[in-house]
């Protein structure tokens, strides 16, 4: 969020471990499973203390798109290889990175920052469609299906 927000960059946690972003953060685009739509367009990738950020034969970066690992080991070296492309590894803390990049970004750009918005709100409401569909669908399933399980709000009796 310490960049996200101000900037109005949207965030993936593909096969994330921890909880970056809310699930109702305006900036979330959501857990994955398949980031290549998002991916096809970006112009720019930064990837956070992710040592498998995608899956570099189902998904990946369109090849005009600039690729930046950072994280206390951006190479990742407990992995012997690994199928990752990147312009440019910045080794340090996230956070204080994140930090100086929001402080260098400043609040120019108002007009990219309102467009970028408005396409992850409409992004967000597609999202949020689909799992409307998916638990109409699996209201009545049984065995009861995982996302109707996981809903907000009471259980039905």
């Amino acid at each position: 969020s310490v960049l996200c927000s101000p900037q109005a960059i949207p965030v993936l946690q593909i096969n994330a471990t921890d909880m970056n972003l809310p699930s109702d953060h305006e900036m979330n685009l959501g857990y994955g499973p398949d980031p290549n739509p998002h991916l096809q367009q970006a112009d720019l990738v930064i990837v956070i203390n992710s040592g498998v950020p995608w899956m570099p034969r189902m998904a990946k970066p369109k090849a005009s798109a600039k690729v930046i690992h950072v994280g206390v080991d951006p190479l990742v070296s407990r992995h012997p290889f690994r199928e990752y492309e990147a312009d440019l590894l910045v080794a340090g803390d996230p956070v204080a990175a994140l930090t100086m990049l929001n402080q260098a970004l400043g609040a120019s750009g108002k007009g990219s920052l309102d467009a970028r918005r408005k396409t992850v709100a409409a992004a967000r409401e597609e999202m949020k469609q689909a799992h409307d569909r998916l638990l109409a669908q699996s209201r009545n399933e049984v065995p009861i299906h995982p996302a109707w399980l996981t809903r907000m709000g009471t259980l039905p009796s």
